[in-house]
């Protein structure tokens, strides 16, 4: 989800600034008691677009912010969920991305599908359990999260 504001319009192109909110989430074959560990990672990054082209149709974006990540196993079925948390890190990171508009990137337009590719850069550093109680799962050493981080976007956007 995100939210941005023209600030400055040139002759054939705008520049507007907002703010975008992230999620996305990995499965995994690695089994913890009786479920797959699974990963989601979440950002919330003050942010710019710059649009251009016919109709403003592209854009190329860039933000800076906050990003968390945890692995859990999460058990049994909505709303009696339990979930056991295994590791969880955040960091300060960045992205740039370029995004069309399909048939709605005119400033006149109230709405359309939008695609969007955008490069993450944001290092988690090496993943380990924390738990000294228990066994390790993930291992001491389970490996490192330099980044980059891809994802691509299909969404629908107003105007």
């Amino acid at each position: 989800m995100a939210g941005h504001w023209p600030v400055w319009r040139f002759d054939k192109s705008e520049l507007l600034v907002g703010i975008d909110l992230g999620y996305f989430s990995n499965d995994s074959d690695v089994r913890f008691v009786t479920e797959d560990i699974f990963a989601r990672n979440g950002y919330l990054a003050p942010s710019v677009k710059w649009m251009f082209g016919r109709k403003h149709r592209y854009s190329i974006d860039a933000g800076v912010g906050y990003y968390l990540l945890d692995m859990v196993e999460l058990a049994g079925d909505y709303p009696l969920t339990v979930e056991t948390q295994l590791w969880e890190d955040s960091a300060v990171g960045g992205y740039l991305g370029v995004t069309i508009d399909i048939g709605g990137g005119d400033p006149g337009k109230s709405h359309g599908v939008m695609l969007s590719f955008k490069t993450h850069f944001v290092d988690f550093d090496t993943v380990r359990d924390e738990n000294a109680l228990l066994p390790p799962t993930l291992g001491g050493n389970a490996g490192e999260l330099p980044g980059p981080v891809y994802r691509f976007q299909i969404g629908y956007r107003w105007r």
